[in-house]
């Protein structure tokens, strides 16, 4: 995928990905907030204001929060999950390349509860206050990777 566009928004900038095969993906201080063409698609995703990746760190216990998506196909609005954001220990495996997971600050969000199925945790690596590796899924058994290149960029 490749940067296409940086837009403004009161959360903080969107970062919108473009993929040749027409995949877009927007995410917002590393957390998704659509994806269109791929099964399913979020089509939008609200966020409330979060904290700092950093105050979250220095948190030492975990954040709770909701999410609200709307998702393609079925047309399933207002799809509720309620988050369980934690700090972790750098996993044993993972797709993350050219860096040392031991080197980054990992955490792990868990889904609570949805008004659908839920979904599997989602991984964060972080340096600094920048999130440079994640791993989502968007639904069971569809989950993908991506990661800032150069390595630690």
């Amino acid at each position: 995928m490749i940067l296409g566009a940086t837009e403004a928004a009161p959360g903080g900038p969107v970062e919108v990905w473009y993929a040749s095969d027409g995949e877009l993906m927007r995410l917002q201080n590393g957390r998704l907030l659509g994806i269109t063409g791929l099964a399913p698609e979020w089509r939008r995703v609200a966020l409330p204001e979060m904290p700092g990746w950093r105050e979250l760190a220095a948190r030492g216990d975990a954040f709770r929060w909701e999410r609200v998506r709307d998702v393609m196909p079925g047309y399933r609005y207002g799809v509720n999950d309620k988050l369980v954001l934690a700090a972790a220990a750098a996993p044993r495996s993972s797709n993350l390349l050219g860096i040392d997971p031991q080197q980054l600050v990992w955490f792990e969000e868990r889904n609570e509860s949805s008004t659908e199925a839920t979904l599997p945790p989602a991984r964060y690596a972080i340096q600094g206050d920048r999130v440079i590796y994640a791993e989502q899924c968007v639904a069971r058994g569809r989950c993908f990777t991506w990661q800032r290149w150069p390595a630690g960029s």
